[in-house]
């Protein structure tokens, strides 16, 4: 579903079906408009889609955790502009710090912090994802997550 297609659903439905209220999503928007006019501030040449639409390609992936090539045919790109795009998006919001919950951490909270690798296929280049001690090629992620169970921050290296 793109952004046009979701501008005619309730406030409810919006939230059932991108993740995020819509509130939420405009907030994150503007992070993202900052952002981009930072990097495109010379020119160039315009996406073939909007950030808008990005950003609910990037929603779907994380919420419903399809494949890119499927999302990408949704949209009408190819699946290696969809990557790059998420990816940019990804790293966009971990680095201004956006976080998905609408109540921010205080000093009284607690939280549980969990640290994994994942396997992954072998890379081309394959020295920076090479776990010499366990023999794989490995990526690793972290999550912090509160005392009620509330994911706070997901981090893939």
């Amino acid at each position: 579903m793109n952004y046009e297609a979701s501008k005619q659903l309730t406030d409810a439905r919006f939230k059932r079906l991108v993740g995020v209220q819509r509130t939420t999503f405009e907030e994150i928007l503007a992070v993202l408009k900052t952002a981009y006019q930072l990097k495109h501030a010379k020119g160039g040449r315009k996406p073939k889609l909007s950030l808008e639409d990005f950003l609910m390609a990037t929603l779907q992936y994380v919420r419903e955790y399809r494949t890119y090539e499927e999302i990408a045919a949704d949209f009408g790109i190819h699946e290696s502009n969809l990557i790059r795009r998420s990816r940019w998006v990804e790293v966009t919001l971990v680095q201004s710090g956006v976080t998905i919950s609408r109540t921010p951490l205080s000093s009284e909270d607690t939280v549980m912090i969990d640290a994994t690798e994942v396997q992954i296929n072998r890379p081309k280049k394959e020295l920076a994802n090479y776990s010499g001690k366990k023999k794989c090629h490995a990526m690793k992620a972290q999550a912090i997550v509160t005392s009620q169970g509330r994911l706070f921050l997901w981090i893939s290296l």
